[in-house]
């Protein structure tokens, strides 16, 4: 005869760890919660430095050429003795980088096109020619004549065309175009152009770009997330570009994850003073439509530790739930609506994330 078994419920590490497993996958794949992507390796987000991209725009085409011999277009373009001219135009020789985006759906014209001025404006570029719809001419000779490519072709009145000296930002005389378009599909596109005049072969740019850099780090470390880990401009003898909100915010817009990593907590698992959130709370604020998750980690630290008995596993959910609502309540105190954030307490149920210590990290994750 087997002997008699205690029938008393007993959670084994094994049967919490599924647990974990099935409470992630419920968070993550709820239709009410959205999945943070992962963040995309160096080369798979190369952007120029001069320009950062609009959010959520996805890369169509981008192209690096040297020592070209390029047009820079400063007026509208017209046909003359059967071939396409423009009003003014220079001729420069330098580094060319030609990158095309696709804009969301969810978003139109208008606010692609405002993203830029204000983007422009911010960086102090010097603007040397801008037209709008009919008055730059016919949108077949700017996708076909001067970009060389069929896709920005569309109606006239959905055209816009600048170009603006960014010298300013470089030693080497930089320019920088962009050409906007709606298609007769409703697609948008967003086609940016920048020459670096003067920048040799293999020489290095004095632009780094705006939404990853190159360094020895582990693929998928973002700039954001760099620069909010070191309290200087100034990383390997690189001068960085500054962090900002915007910069905070198109990070979170586009990779739906942002790690908060200049903050601690103390045994108490209240906030340590001071506590520096006034950036991230301004990006926050800076649309209106923005809803994130505070999302809470922490698990017990040491080699071959597991989730430990009933109890602390219940206690890490309750601390790291604690921990989230801190920083929510600090963000609120700092302006930014309460209705905007949701707390959610992940405990010790995802214990890897891209890099650094992932025992205590406080992350937000678009909606």
């Amino acid at each position: 005869m087997k002997p008699a078994v205690n029938q008393k419920f007993h959670i084994t590490e094994t049967a919490k760890l599924l647990l974990g497993a099935v409470i992630i996958c419920w968070i993550f794949f709820n239709p009410s919660v959205s999945v943070a992507q992962p963040l995309p390796a160096f080369n798979e987000v190369r952007d120029h430095g001069a320009v950062a991209r609009f959010p959520e725009s996805q890369t169509i085409s981008i192209d690096t050429l040297e020592n070209n011999n390029y047009r820079l277009v400063v007026g509208s373009l017209q046909r003359v003795n059967g071939q396409v001219v423009p009003e003014k135009s220079e001729r420069l020789r330098g580094r060319l980088t030609k990158i095309t985006y696709e804009i969301s759906p969810q978003y139109n014209h208008d606010e692609v096109l405002n993203f830029f001025l204000e983007q422009f404006e911010q960086s102090q570029y010097e603007q040397l020619f801008r037209c709008n719809g009919r008055s730059c001419g016919s949108s077949n000779y700017w996708a076909n004549d001067v970009f060389s490519d069929r896709i920005l072709y569309g109606p006239e009145r959905n055209q816009f065309y600048m170009v603006m000296d960014a010298s300013n930002a470089s030693s080497y005389p930089t320019y920088v175009s962009i050409y906007i378009i709606t298609r007769g599909n409703r697609r948008l596109y967003a086609h940016v152009e920048v020459i670096e005049q003067g920048l040799d072969a293999g020489q290095a740019s004095e632009f780094l770009p705006t939404q990853m850099y190159a360094t020895n780090n582990a693929p998928g470390e973002t700039a954001v997330q760099e620069l909010a880990d070191t309290p200087s401009d100034n990383r390997n003898g690189q001068s960085l570009p500054r962090l900002n909100p915007d910069m905070l915010l198109n990070s979170l817009r586009e990779k739906r994850v942002l790690r908060i990593s200049n903050i601690e907590f103390d045994d108490l698992d209240q906030l340590v003073r001071p506590v520096e959130l006034a950036m991230l709370a301004a990006a926050l604020n800076r649309d209106r439509r923005l809803k994130v998750y505070v999302l809470a980690h922490l698990r017990t630290k040491g080699p071959g530790v597991g989730l430990g008995v009933e109890q602390e596993f219940e206690e890490l959910m309750a601390r790291s739930a604690l921990r989230a609502e801190q920083v929510k309540r600090e963000l609120v105190s700092l302006g930014v609506a309460a209705s905007k954030m949701q707390v959610r307490s992940i405990g010790p149920l995802a214990p890897y994330c891209e890099r650094g210590d992932c025992s205590e990290r406080v992350e937000l994750v678009l909606q």
